[in-house]
């Protein structure tokens, strides 16, 4: 019998996502796949000293592979007058042997997949000589209880400790900005419900999860990331407001949020990465703030009922799928920015005008209480006001133009 299939866009949008994803993080890994060999092309590659494989690359060492069925290991920190660098991929792919793993503090790389599967693998120091750990180096390590990020890492890739079930305490530095795609899911510290908050779980401050069924996310204040894809398919979704401390909004961060209706995005956002928005189809005006540079790879692809967006002259990169599927969108900003430029070339309507100061009312180029008492005196008139007064005169960044923007204006000029 024949079938009938139905196109879905935000199936589509979420296989994309996770490609798009796999890609960022620099590996793709085989789940699942029988693998007990060091990551060579041929065994000439590697040598042999004791119970380690390695291989030699500029004068420094990496580790290949274990032979020894010992629990406890001890990585040396040089063979033959050489440092030992980097823990390879695949090192100890699987290894239910080990139970204790001691680095040495010449350890700089710990490879994708590193300790994947080690399920009796209970303790491993993390030097502070390592800068970087890459995805899946630690992926169902069900003894892992503790660890301790060191403070040359800035990023924890996708992927990194999930499904170690019993890792309750993980201690991280600051020196983490970004915390990568279900870093941690499935551990016991995502698994328990107590460290959750509103909906959302956080790790140290960074936002790392969030119920599906969330329906508004208020992030503290202190939030510093958000994990790529975490709101993804929040179909219930109707507010948020992004913090200012965060400076990405990350791939598919908002990807088939078909009920966002409300996206404040504050000061200090940089980027608004690829596909963070798509398909946010009930999304209708947006607000980029000064901060923001780029709008990357489908940014807002297939938000159908986005109407109005404010970029400002600051930007000065938008790919050009960035609005694709955007039929009623209508883009507002400086005459003679990237902006317009970018508008005339993919076809988008432009309204623009001159360089102005964000709330000046009397458009005399300088923010004072005349601004606030005109702005008031026109709220009070209810007298109808076009679109463009939203991206000029929405002082607080709420898409809405009203007396809380007077007020605002109040308290900026009293400051």
């Amino acid at each position: 019998m024949k079938q009938n299939y139905k196109f879905r866009p935000w199936r589509f949008a979420l296989a994309v996502c996770l490609a798009v994803l796999i890609t960022a993080s620099g590996t793709i890994f085989a789940f699942g796949e029988e693998n007990t060999q060091p990551d060579l092309a041929s065994a000439s590659e590697y040598a042999l000293l004791g119970d380690f494989t390695y291989t030699v690359e500029n004068g420094a060492v990496t580790i290949t592979g274990y032979t020894n069925a010992e629990g406890h290991v001890s990585i040396p920190s040089e063979i033959d007058e050489m440092p030992v660098t980097a823990i390879g991929k695949d090192a100890f792919f699987s290894n239910t042997d080990i139970t204790e793993v001691t680095l040495p503090d010449t350890i700089e790389t710990i490879k994708s997949g590193a300790f994947y599967g080690c399920e009796n693998l209970k303790e491993i120091n993390i030097p502070q000589s390592v800068t970087v750990i890459e995805n899946n180096a630690f992926t169902d390590c069900k003894s892992l209880e503790e660890i301790t990020i060191p403070k040359g890492v800035l990023k924890i890739e996708p992927w990194t400790f999930s499904g170690c079930t019993n890792l309750a305490v993980i201690n991280i530095p600051e020196s983490v900005t970004e915390i990568g795609y279900a870093a941690f899911e499935n551990t016991a510290y995502f698994n328990n419900r107590n460290n959750w908050d509103n909906h959302m779980l956080y790790l140290g401050n960074h936002l790392i999860a969030v119920d599906k069924d969330i329906e508004q996310a208020i992030l503290r204040d202190e939030t510093k990331s958000i994990t790529n894809s975490v709101f993804a398919e929040c179909k219930n979704l109707t507010e948020i407001e992004v913090t200012p401390n965060i400076e990405i909004i990350g791939i598919c961060t908002f990807d088939g949020c078909t009920n966002l209706e409300e996206i404040i995005i504050s000061e200090g956002i940089k980027t608004i990465d690829k596909s963070a928005f798509q398909c946010c189809e009930n999304l209708t005006n947006v607000t980029i703030p000064e901060t923001v540079t780029s709008i990357e790879f489908n940014a807002f692809q297939g938000c159908t009922n986005l109407s109005i967006i404010y970029i400002p002259e600051n930007v000065t990169y938008i790919d050009e799928t960035a609005f694709d599927n955007c039929p009623n969108l209508t883009i507002y900003g400086v005459k003679g920015s990237y902006a317009e430029r970018y508008a005339k070339e993919n076809n988008i309507k432009f309204i623009g005008e001159s360089i102005i100061t964000l709330g000046d009312y009397s458009d005399d180029n300088v923010l004072s209480i005349e601004d606030a008492t005109l702005l008031q005196r026109k709220l009070t008139k209810k007298e109808a006001y076009d679109t463009l007064s939203i991206a000029n005169y929405d002082f607080n960044g709420d898409g809405e133009f009203n007396v809380i923007d007077v007020t605002a204006i109040q308290l900026a000029v009293a400051k």
